[in-house]
This record gives structure tokens, sequence and C-alpha cells, in this order.
């Protein structure tokens, strides 16, 4: 996830991974740095931690943690192959120390069964109403609560937000979120829909959000979404900003930010002629493209390692 236990982003392992104990378990960091284990620990950073069958000590869950990015780089190495679906992701990788030039960008391709072709008439718009969807995980990295603030900090009443996910996932969440809604009619929770009704779902929509307070790597509600000629709102963090381009095919705001998402919000409510130049139907690439990639990538592969030229 690549955030800290208080939330906020974290750009990798700190301290040679001695930064994500007391992250991940307080209770361990207190009990590493009461026993003096720190200084033993420290040469063992780049060792892989004992195999299975033994008492999950202090000592051993710490050496866990600090190990933790060595020996699953050491792991990643063995592969023949590589690949990320966004350039943050292989950045993130490469800033962290995996060798530059082994990963290949393979962007997601889009499922076309799902549906998501947008039909050439635009949905009617005569009510003047700005019909935003947030489709996802409702969990709080998802920013879920941002998209919600955000409407709730507009006076205009043609703002409607539907909200599009499993309630049931994280309840003390879905609680949060229908308390911090109260009862604002602009905000509907919808509930799930199943993939076949996503050609549907976009098309009672006139924009999709994507607050994510967390690096997003190339989520598909995005994707899906620009595929179907729909404008992305979103957090300016990780892959997002490689898909959705400020003024293009979507808006951009900092990750967190309600008020500037709020803003946003209303430049579309506001314009139809915005809102008109930003619904660019992307063409994203199927499935099919990426199948067809990784077949001529093995094949390459298989005859590289046959030592034929």
């Amino acid at each position: 996830l690549l955030l800290r236990r208080d939330g906020s982003l974290c750009d990798g392992p700190p301290d040679r991974g001695f930064g994500c104990i007391s992250c991940i378990d307080p209770a361990l960091a207190e009990a590493v740095d009461s026993a003096g284990l720190r200084p033993l620990l420290a040469p063992l950073c780049n060792e892989a931690p004992p195999s299975g069958g033994l008492a999950p000590t202090p000592a051993r869950r710490a050496h866990a943690l600090i190990a933790r990015k060595p020996a699953m780089f050491a792991e990643l190495e063995r592969a023949d192959a590589v690949i990320a679906p966004s350039l943050f992701l292989q950045g993130v990788f490469e800033a962290q120390g995996f060798p530059e030039g082994r990963i290949l960008h393979l962007p997601y391709g889009l499922d076309p069964s799902r549906g998501s072709a947008r039909p050439d008439a635009a949905r009617d718009r005569t009510d003047g109403k700005l019909r935003i969807g947030y489709i996802g995980s409702i969990t709080r990295h998802k920013g879920v609560h941002v998209a919600i603030e955000a409407v709730r900090g507009s006076k205009r009443k043609g703002i409607a937000l539907h909200v599009f996910g499993d309630l049931d996932t994280h309840p003390s969440y879905a609680k949060e979120l229908r308390s911090l809604a109260g009862d604002d009619p602009r905000i509907v929770f919808e509930g799930r829909f199943e993939p076949t009704q996503l050609g549907e779902t976009l098309q009672r929509l006139d924009c999709v959000a994507v607050p994510s307070l967390w690096h997003e790597n190339t989520p598909f509600t995005a994707l899906e979404a620009l595929n179907f000629g729909l404008p992305v709102i979103a957090s300016r963090l990780g892959g997002l900003s490689e898909i959705v381009r400020d003024g293009h095919n979507g808006l951009l705001f900092e990750a967190g930010d309600a008020a500037q998402l709020t803003k946003a919000l209303e430049r579309l409510s506001r314009s139809s002629s915005l809102l008109a130049k930003l619904s660019r139907k992307e063409a994203i690439p199927s499935v099919l493209a990426d199948v067809r990639y990784l077949q001529r990538l093995y094949r390459e592969l298989l005859v590289a390692k046959a030592g034929i030229a």
C-alpha cells in the first residue's frame, strides 16, 4: 500500500527496514529496543530470515520485517521478465534499488465483454445535474469520504454523487460514510453491481471520481470510465496522473483535499462546454493485446533460454 500506520504516504522501507517495525507493530519495536536487539539485527538486513518451524521470537519477527524487501527483490530477480502496468510502479521499484532496465512496461488492457463502449448519443442532461460516480472498494485508502466531503462542501443542488461498492466489506467505515453523508439527498449509496452491468451503470453518469489516498497503480475504474468517454476526476497520485491528463480527459486535485475536489466538481457543473471537452473517448487497448504481447515475450524468452539464434 505504501501507507504508514497513520495513513500518510510512504516512499519505501525507511532506515534499512527498521522503520517498518514501529509502523507495522509498535509493540514489537518497543520489545526490540528494550532488549537491545537492533545492533544484533543490523548485520542481517540483507539476509533472508530462517525458514519456518522456529518460534516467532521478537528477534525473528523483526528480522522478517527488515529483510522483507531484499528477500522479495532476490526472488523477483530470478524471473526472466518482470512487468509493471504503470511507469509509476516501475519507478518505485527502481528507486528502491531494483536493477534499472529489468522491468518492462505493459499497461493494462480491458475486457471488451464488460460492455464499456459508450453509445453515440450522450446521456440526456436536460435536468442540469452533474452525476458523479464513485466505483470501487469502500475502504478508507480509496478516499470515499473525500468525495462525500467534497459534495457536502458544495452549495450547488445540481451535483449528485452515486457511490457504487459493497458496503458490507468494511462496515465501520461504511457507517462513518453514511454519517458523513447525513440526510443530503445529493449523495446516494447504490451498493455493488455485476460486471455485466458496467455499461448501463456508466451510462447513468457524467464523470467518475477516483479520490484515492494511496499510490494507485492503474485502477480499472479510471480506465473503464475513460474508455467509455467519461471524464475522470482523480487524485494527483501514482499512476493516476499517467492516464488522467488534467484538462484533457479529466481533472486532477491534491489527494485528500476535499475543497479542491469541490472546486473541480463545481467547474464541471457550471460549464457544459468543459464537460463536453473532457468527455473524450480514450482508446484503451483490449486485454487481448496484452495476451498477445505476453505470448510473444514468452516465446522470445524460451528461444533465448534454448540458445537459439
